[in-house]
């Protein structure tokens, strides 16, 4: 399994964007039943910017004028570790807090190949809230802490999120396809 950890991929002007716009006073967030696609797992909040293929509804499943600045981030990326974005599936900032549970379930995003690209955008209080990636058998490959403007890549496996004890986690999800 190919994995990257990179805190230092992100321009100056991606930086500014997020601290105004993305973590700002008037980015909306939405009520989601269950984090799990499938109608499982704890509610929270999340901004759907490109919808997941089998929700797009013949339409190009953008959701949010926010697009073209979330496939920059992943672009620019790719291009520092030598990837060709292919093919955007999904992209989602999620907002999570502490819900009574210690992790989320352990989940892959997609039924299909895919990468998947997280990118923390702040710097949650509870340092703990580290997003762990794991194999089939639940063993734990790779625990990933949070830290404002990190990213992080890896191929679709398990993976689930140790919820904040207190204050949020506020991060961005993509999915997609590259040619290395």
């Amino acid at each position: 399994m190919s994995f990257i950890e990179d805190s230092n991929f992100l321009k100056d002007k991606h930086k500014t964007y997020i601290n105004d716009v993305i973590l700002g006073n008037n980015f909306p967030y939405y009520y989601q039943t269950h984090d799990i696609a499938g109608g499982t797992g704890d509610s929270f909040l999340c901004h759907v910017v490109l919808s997941r293929p089998e929700e797009r509804n013949n339409t190009d499943g953008i959701n949010s004028p926010h697009f073209n600045f979330f496939k920059d981030l992943l672009e620019t990326f790719c291009k520092k570790h030598n990837m060709k974005v292919i093919e955007i599936y999904r992209i989602a900032v999620n907002f999570t807090f502490y819900t009574g549970n210690p992790t989320s379930l352990p989940h892959v995003d997609h039924v299909f190949d895919h990468k998947q690209l997280i990118i923390y955008l702040n710097n949650p209080k509870d340092k703990k809230s580290n997003t762990v990636v794991s194999n089939k058998n639940k063993q734990i490959i790779k625990e990933v802490s949070p830290k404002k403007y990190k990213g992080f890549c890896f191929d679709n496996s398990l993976h689930y999120l140790r919820y904040p004890k207190k204050g949020e986690r506020i991060l961005a999800i993509i999915t997609f396809n590259a040619d290395l």
